[in-house]
């Protein structure tokens, strides 16, 4: 019963992903006066326009459409990585650490629910960035968007066609 309740909480949840917009105003830094991602299949956009700002005098607030989001914060999301191959890879991780799954011997977490339970929990980027293939599987494999942390401030990795508008934000 608590597997089929699951399953219907699943299924509702990648419904509702599916078939409504999902969009967000989110903030980029740029060093440069571009509000064109022309060489950019991929942009990273921030929840806090403080935290864009340190990529970039030029702030710019962004109209995105996150679409399905990979919740690197979510435990079934970081199973599904496990689960295709992937061991999510820190280089941050302080080996003072008292055992939290990490294998430090092939700079790795275990598990999915190591990962989940680890410190790093507030700063998901690196583990998501680093990892070899991950980004790419995400996007190939039904997400239009990752959810990661840093600093426990939300971002997002999106892709350019995601976008909707883009403005000039003074800050």
């Amino acid at each position: 019963m608590k597997d089929l309740r699951k399953f219907i909480k699943t299924t509702i949840r990648e419904y509702l992903n599916e078939n409504v917009n999902n969009i967000k105003v989110l903030y980029h830094g740029t060093s440069d006066n571009k509000k064109e991602f022309q060489n950019d299949n991929i942009i990273f956009l921030s929840t806090s326009p403080t935290f864009a700002k340190n990529y970039g005098d030029n702030l710019l607030q962004i109209q995105v459409d996150l679409g399905t989001v990979f919740n690197s914060l979510e435990l079934s999301h970081i199973l599904l990585l496990y689960k295709n191959g992937f061991k999510l890879y820190d280089p941050n991780v302080d080996e003072d650490w008292n055992d939290i799954g990490y294998n430090f011997n092939k700079d790795e977490f275990k598990t999915a629910k190591a990962f989940i339970n680890s410190p790093t929990n507030n700063n998901t980027w690196d583990a998501i960035e680093s990892t070899e293939g991950v980004v790419d599987w995400i996007f190939n494999n039904g997400f239009n968007s990752i959810l990661v942390t840093e600093d426990d401030i939300e971002n997002y990795i999106c892709k350019r066609n995601n976008i909707k508008t883009v403005e000039n934000y003074v800050y």
